[in-house]
């Protein structure tokens, strides 16, 4: 999966009819972010939280 063929909203609404049509953008910074394609148990997060994460730079999309 292309990271830019995915819209990502952060505390933003979309409109259900036309997703693409977002409101309510969130305004700020993020920090310490963590995007899975699975649940993790309670001990899967707190060993996450407790060691170093990999980091991975990309560039999203912004309309």
């Amino acid at each position: 999966m292309n990271l830019n063929d995915v819209n990502f909203y952060v505390e933003a609404k979309s409109d259900g009819d036309r997703p693409d049509n977002s409101h309510g953008q969130f305004i700020g910074r993020i920090d310490d972010v963590y995007v899975a394609n699975c649940a993790f148990s309670e001990k899967e997060i707190q060993e996450l939280m407790n060691s170093v994460l990999p980091v991975i730079w990309s560039q999203l999309k912004n309309n």
